[in-house]
């Protein structure tokens, strides 16, 4: 998830992981084949990215 406020400050803040690894881990994957993600912004102010793992346990 983040957020930029490109009007009063300028500033971006971002937080949660959506890494490969992270996203592994969740998932309780071992080995890793590929991974998709998933990207979603409104205007470029907020968005939300989305990490998917596909592989054996």
């Amino acid at each position: 998830m983040y957020f930029h406020d490109p009007i009063l400050t300028g500033m971006s803040f971002a937080w949660d992981e959506c890494s490969i690894e992270e996203a592994a881990r969740n998932g309780k994957i071992k080995t890793v084949h590929y991974a998709d993600y998933k990207w979603f912004s409104v205007l470029g102010i907020v968005g939300k990215t989305t990490v998917t793992v596909y592989g054996t346990r």
